[in-house]
């Protein structure tokens, strides 16, 4: 994947992360603070230096709201895009 591509997806990616989590940041609990980790690991993902970082971080804390939206009973799509998208950065992106 070429250098440039592979950033912009990671922006487009932690950009829409991050303005998803706003919301959930609002909420209270276990759930306000999986956000705010949500929030921080979505902005490393897109910081050239630390991406690898972010992204591993997001993957953990994206796989733990998917379990959560399942343990509640709804079927959580963005998660599980967005932890697909982190996946194919991190099995594609050349270091």
């Amino acid at each position: 994947m070429r250098r440039g591509i592979a950033h912009a997806v990671r922006l487009i990616t932690g950009i829409s992360l991050v303005m998803l989590s706003l919301e959930a940041v609002r909420s209270v609990g276990l759930v306000r603070w999986l956000a705010t980790a949500e929030i921080a690991a979505a902005a490393a993902f897109c910081l050239p230096v630390v991406w690898r970082a972010g992204a591993v971080t997001l993957l953990a804390i994206l796989g733990i709201a998917l379990i959560h939206h399942a343990i509640v009973g709804h079927f959580a799509a963005v998660p599980l895009f967005a932890g697909l998208i982190v996946l194919l950065e991190l099995t594609h992106e050349r270091p």
